[in-house]
Formats: C-alpha cells, structure tokens, sequence
C-alpha cells in the first residue's frame, strides 16, 4: 500500500517544479493547502504525499488564476507564435549584433519553464566590453519573461543562492557580476554556481545548534550580466551573448514596466506551453539527434545545445523551414568559437571592440600611447596602468607609432584603420 510507504522513504518532490510520470508538475501557493497543477487537472497535497516526499510547500508561481483556469478547461498555445512573441520583444528592445542572438534568447526563456526535464540547463551570459550597450535592459526582460524570477539581483549572498532555489526553482537574473571574476572573498559564491546548472546539483551546509549538515538543491536557471570575465569555470557553464552599444539613429523602445498585463500573458502562454509540450521534449531529448549539432562543439557546449534544441522540438514539428534549428546551430558554431579564445585573450578581444566603438564613424583614428590608455581605461580594461600596457596591446593588434598626417598638420602615434580594424574583429572578436 503506497500509503504505508514511509516518510523518508518516499522521494522528495520539488515544491516549485517536477516531473512525475512523465509530467510536467507546477506547485501553487494556497495557504496551508498548497495545489500542484498538471496534465490540465489540480492535484490536492494529500494525492502528492502518497508517493512523493514534499519537504517544503510551493511559495510562488506566477501563472496568473486566469491562465491557470484556461489551461484546465483546454486553452492551447501555438509554440511557433509563442516564440515569435518573444523573439519581438527582445528585438524591439534590445539592439543585437546578430539576429540569432535573439533567438537562442528566446529558446533559452521558454526553457526555463520546463529545465528540470533535463540533467543540465546552461547559464546564460551576456556581456558587452563598456557601460550602456544595453545588458541590464535584456537582463530586465529575462527577468519579467522566466520561470520564477524574482527580477534583477545585483550583489546576491550566498544564504539566499543556495536556499531559494530549493524553495521557488525561479530563474536568477544576477547583475554587474564582474565582481566574480578573480575575487578570491566570492568563492562561496562561485563554489554554488559551479554546481547549479546540474540537476543533481546540491551544496551542504552545517545548520542549527547540533551543526547537523543538510544538502540544498540549488538547480535553476541563471542568466548573468557584467562587463568583465568571469570565472574559468562558470564561464565554461555558459551561453554567452555580446552586446556592443547602438549606433546613432538606431531606435529601441522603452521597457514599458505599466504594461505588466502584456508580461503576464506571455508568462501564462508559457506556463500552458511547457506543460503542455513537456513529454514531446523530454521524447525529443532522450531520442536526440547528435548530428544537428556541429562537429565543432565541445563535450559542454554539446549538452547544452541538445537541450536547447530539444526545447524547440514543437516549433520544429510546425515550422518546415526548421528556421530556429539552423539559427541555434550557427549559435553553436560561433559559441564554439568563442570558447577556443584562451582566457588570456579576452582583453585582446575586448581592447578591439573599444576601438571599434572609438572609431564610430570615422574611418581612421590617431592616438598616441597616453591618449589611447585613457581609452582603454575609461572601457573596461583598467588594469592598464601605464601608456606602455597600451603600447603593447595596440602592437599586439598589428599596430605600430609612426607619423602620420592629420588635418594641415602631422602627429605621432597609432594609426588605426576602420578596414584593419574590422578584419581583427570577425578573425578574432566577432560573435554571437
């Protein structure tokens, strides 16, 4: 009898979200007798603790009464629409360098509603090499769009990193994370996120007076933004994606926050969407085709593109074009790319994107040692200390001082080339 099963025997069941039997299973906070909603039916706590374990009741879901209502009387999303719907959003707001970059965006939100299908679910990173290129705008929308986000976090403690996950399962939208990056006082910190991309992912604590130690799980989706590296180790654990600031006359709306109706629309159509569709991608997961991903990619990047395209299995059955599935896998390539660079290139990399952005407009710019430190050092790459770093990097880059003419005079120091320095970056810096 599966009532006399005991207590510690049973397996614990996650209060946010779980999968049993193949379903996908949402917890719904309601008082001391908490609801969970699958397969268009409420279960009660009662029929969950016959054969689960739940050590912690449901807290939060953000699937509104309304759009709970209509997935139990048989509301159905269309998946390519719905994908389209976010895709639109992240594009109106945010400027891309690559269309593709809004697409493995979007994939990567509707995952969050369904990641604990899967062994593993990859962070996801945005940088850009200066301030103002848009990265805590799209962090923002993340933040409204995914599973649980409880919005941006800029300086999280290590109690609540490894308890909340436990609790809500919702996604974390961490802002200004460069502090990470070779910061030996954050390796509490770093110790977690090297292990909550895994399902099986679990921190131990000693707590209470006995110090008796309890393991948290601490799986859950993380998306990332800052202007520096991060470290080795989770950086390896990420999909990265690079902003560079807009060009003048390039438009992008405002983050209407009023339009809070919009969000949860879509947060309800995908709600409906994952469990709906959740047995169709875990089928697709377990029968997945290894050749869609390219050859290129390392063992890491692998697992996380299987998951990812494992998410768009539904688009894949109603879009014949298969548009998204040949976007992701040019997402993969250039990732791929991008994760050969050793992390000493980084500011290799970086100090070429700020001289694109420098240049702007102009075809050729001349700076000298002092002047182009200054640049470098009002862009992120502040451990220059003295013009000869400058010199340096810039010899690195093919660059060497000279006289040139400029204006009706002459000046000594670097010129820097539009056309050069566009061949450096797609050979060196270009991604995704």
């Amino acid at each position: 009898n599966q009532n006399d099963i005991p207590v510690d025997a049973k397996p614990m069941m996650h209060p946010g979200m779980d999968v049993i039997n193949g379903n996908l299973i949402y917890g719904i906070p309601n008082g001391k007798k908490p609801l969970f909603i699958t397969n268009r039916k409420l279960i009660s706590l009662g029929e969950i603790e016959r054969t689960k374990s739940v050590g912690v009741y449901p807290q939060q879901l953000k699937f509104s009464k309304i759009g709970i209502q209509e997935y139990l009387e048989g509301k159905t999303v269309d998946p390519v629409k719905l994908f389209n719907t976010i895709k639109n959003l992240l594009t109106n707001h945010i400027i891309f360098q690559r269309d593709l970059q809004g697409d493995l965006t979007a994939v990567w939100v509707m995952g969050t509603y369904l990641y604990r299908v899967f062994p593993l679910y990859a962070y996801y990173w945005v940088k850009s090499p200066i301030k103002r290129c848009g990265k805590t705008k799209l962090l923002e929308i993340i933040a409204l769009l995914s599973f649980n986000s409880n919005g941006i976090e800029t300086s999280p403690s290590e109690a609540p990193l490894f308890r909340v996950p436990a609790i809500t399962g919702g996604t974390l939208c961490w802002d200004e994370a460069e502090g990470l990056y070779k910061n030996k006082d954050k390796g509490d910190l770093i110790s977690i996120l090297n292990t909550a991309y895994r399902h099986d992912g679990v921190v131990g604590r000693c707590e209470g007076k006995e110090h008796k130690v309890r393991f948290h799980d601490v799986f859950r989706p993380i998306a990332l933004s800052g202007i520096s590296s991060l470290p080795d180790t989770v950086s390896d654990r990420s999909l990265k994606i690079e902003l560079a600031r807009k060009k003048r006359g390039e438009k992008v709306e405002r983050l209407a926050y009023r339009s809070q109706d919009k969000y949860q629309q879509i947060r309800d159509d995908l709600h409906m969407f994952a469990l709906s569709n959740a047995s169709t991608i875990m089928q697709a997961y377990s029968q997945f085709d290894d050749s869609l991903i390219p050859s290129e990619c390392d063992d890491r990047l692998r697992d996380a593109f299987e998951t990812l395209m494992s998410i768009i299995a539904p688009i894949m059955s109603l879009d014949k074009t298969h548009r998204v599935l040949s976007q992701l896998q040019t997402a993969a390539r250039a990732l791929s790319g991008i994760r050969n660079l050793d992390e000493g290139d980084i500011p290799f990399t970086r100090a070429i994107e700020i001289l694109r952005i420098e240049l702007d407009s102009k075809a050729e710019l001349i700076l000298n040692a002092k002047e182009a430190l200054s640049v470098f050092n009002d862009n992120g790459l502040d451990w220059m200390e003295k013009p000869k770093h400058a010199s340096d990097m810039l010899n690195k880059l093919g660059y060497y001082s000279g006289t040139h003419r400029q204006g009706h005079g002459v000046k000594r120091g670097y010129l820097i080339k539009k056309e050069h320095l566009n061949d450096l970056f797609l050979r060196y810096a270009s991604n995704i």
